[in-house]
């Protein structure tokens, strides 16, 4: 598993990821995803568009060589996901 945020270094593995996503989940409690587009799917590959939300009312945050203070102020992100298939379950 690997994660690219742009804030910080790659993040890679399973354990690295949770523990990245649950500092971010503090520091946004009220943080909420949803699907923007249909999912698209080439090969082995599927593509996925998605865009989110929350309020920053937890703890600080620490990306990178970034540090941001809670100032009560709502954020809103993109992403896209790219899965690889194997063995019929998304990687």
């Amino acid at each position: 598993m690997l994660l690219h945020y742009s804030l910080h270094e790659p993040r890679r593995g399973r354990a690295d990821i949770e523990a990245f996503m649950t500092e971010f989940r503090k520091a946004f409690p009220d943080l909420y995803f949803w699907g923007a587009a249909d999912l698209t799917a080439e090969g082995d590959y599927v593509l996925g568009r998605w865009e989110g939300g929350g309020t920053h009312t937890g703890p600080g945050l620490a990306a990178g060589h970034h540090q941001f203070r809670n100032r009560g102020t709502a954020a809103r992100v993109r992403g896209l996901m790219c899965f690889a298939v194997q063995e019929s379950m998304a990687c």
